[in-house]
């Protein structure tokens, strides 16, 4: 016999259960009675007058429609009725988690059942593990710098790259439709740092995390042990109520997680001690309806400095261990920055990209003041297209990689940076050293496309990963040579993975998706 799938458990489960309430409920049987014999022939009905009934009022509708109601649809009506709809609206969404919480209260309810497993994934790992994590993270390799400078890949090189991404396979113990890391769109995935373990992490537009061990299955429950042995074991929180944008780890505790949200806030994660705190939030004198949405933060290799972009063009750092009062903020766009990202062998020169169509390199040791009274960093150089710039990313070698709407991936390569000196360099306007076609259109429901460096690739080098419209990513190299397009042609996966990151050093690569759900290339 064909083995039922879960999706037919489920319903012949729902069948059974509403068989016994319907037992429970229903009423007593008339009695059978004996059968009667053929009636006689009725005498012929004398007509009868009718009396007119009299018109009963009719009860009040019990919906609340406007026309049922009897209320004239005029403008003014609509319009208050959809206005306060949507201050409702936006009073559910704008209303954020506040303070200290245990994973316990944070955990989705179809998490609950498998609390214990969580618990014995997060408390796993020995402190030796997490300090071999963080020291592994911070070295560099001795040709990082010296292979950015020519422009383009040697053939043996280019050869052995071609071979490694195409040697990557997608996981196959479970489909991707069955790996539904969380209940929607996924706008940010990545993997953590630790080797020994694969943990997928991604942030969905409702404001859960979900993460999903792939090295274990989920535990038997009695009723359906052999069902529940496999479903692959993922766990899921919900640290913030709006979309997460953002997340990523401390350089100094890999079991430290730092989010950011649509609901103006920043919290950490505690893996370990099973705690989310909130860092960052909206000042008492400021409005948290009117407060500009997060879309990044990136955290200083000492660990206790954050730098935070926001929807109004701000870049705001922060000292963990100062009062909020000591908040600085630089006005560094006109608009909406979509994203930001630090030098992580320079932690002083920020890259910014934003709606107004432009890319902007910072040097955070000089600070100056503006004809306005603002105060932003020194400004090294800029970049300007004719399209908004979604993101724009460093790696480690002194290369930044922007996507724009204008259909492209734009390399420039900096491999000097690391020695310039505080406010002397000025590049003026930017050239790109690379540039690659790329259809970034992704249209209203599927994530924003962001070309994501291998941050610290064990061969030294450096190479480029993106989602694609055709259900695939691809694979360049720093020269912008494609190397590879993992998932091509898999009739398996049946969504985009837009949101696409590499694991930190193993060449290991996710992608997530509009449903929630993941792709995973090992």
């Amino acid at each position: 016999m064909t083995e039922l799938t879960e999706y037919e458990r489920e319903r012949l489960a729902n069948i059974e259960r509403n068989k016994a309430l319907l037992k429970q409920l229903e009423l007593a049987q008339p009695e059978h009675k004996a059968p009667r014999s053929a009636p006689a022939p009725k005498p012929k009905a004398t007509p009868r007058t009718r009396t007119p009934r009299t018109k009963r009022d009719s009860p009040a509708p019990q919906r609340t429609s406007a026309r049922l109601q009897g209320i004239t649809a005029t403008s003014e009506v609509i319009a208050k009725r959809a206005a306060e709809e949507e201050a409702a609206e936006r009073l559910l969404k704008k209303t954020r988690m506040r303070g200290e919480h245990k994973f316990a209260d944070i955990l989705a309810e179809s998490s609950r059942e498998s609390w214990e497993s969580a618990q014995k994934m997060f408390t796993g790992w020995p402190a030796a593990i997490v300090a071999d994590v963080v020291e592994e993270g911070a070295k560099t390799s001795e040709t990082e710098v010296e292979n950015v400078s020519g422009q383009e890949s040697d053939e043996k090189e280019l050869a052995e790259l071609r071979e490694k991404i195409g040697g990557l396979k997608l996981y196959e113990r479970w489909e991707p439709n069955q790996i539904r890391i969380t209940p929607e769109r996924i706008y940010h995935i990545g993997m953590h740092p630790d080797s020994t373990r694969k943990l997928v992490l991604a942030g969905d537009k409702t404001g859960v995390l979900g993460i999903w061990d792939a090295d274990s299955q989920r535990e038997a429950a009695e009723e359906d042990e052999e069902d529940a042995a496999e479903l692959p074991l993922i766990h899921q929180f919900r640290p913030h109520n709006r979309t997460i944008s953002f997340f990523t780890f401390s350089p100094t505790n890999a079991q430290k997680l730092y989010t950011t949200s649509y609901d103006a806030s920043v919290r950490v994660l505690d893996l370990q001690a099973g705690t989310s705190t909130e860092i960052f939030a909206p000042g008492e004198d400021e409005d948290e309806d009117e407060a500009p949405l997060i879309s990044a933060c990136e955290i200083t290799p000492e660990g206790n400095v954050v730098y935070i972009s926001d929807f109004a063009g701000r870049v705001h750092r922060y000292d963990t261990r100062a009062p909020r009062t000591e908040l600085e903020t630089f006005q560094c766009h006109d608009k909406k920055i979509g994203g930001m990202s630090m030098h992580p062998l320079a932690p002083w020169l920020v890259v910014t990209s934003s709606n107004e169509r432009s890319l902007r390199v910072w040097d955070f040791r000089k600070i100056e003041t503006g004809d306005e009274g603002g105060r932003h960093p020194w400004m090294v150089g800029e970049y300007v297209t004719d399209k908004s710039i979604s993101s724009a990313y460093w790696n480690r070698a002194g290369q930044i990689a922007a996507t724009s709407y204008d259909d492209t991936i734009t390399i420039f390569s900096e491999p000097t940076c690391t020695t310039w000196s505080p406010g002397s360099e000025d590049l003026g306007a930017m050239t790109p050293s690379h540039k690659i076609p790329h259809d970034n259109q992704v249209g209203r429901w599927v994530t924003i496309f962001r070309a994501q460096w291998h941050q610290n690739p064990g061969s030294g080098v450096q190479k480029v990963c993106i989602g694609n419209m055709r259900r695939n990513i691809d694979v360049y190299s720093r020269f912008g040579e494609r190397v590879g397009k993992l998932g091509e042609g898999d009739a398996r996966i049946t969504a985009v993975p837009a949101a696409v990151q590499w694991h930190p050093r193993e060449d290991w690569v996710v992608g997530g998706t509009s449903s929630g759900k993941v792709v995973f290339y090992q």
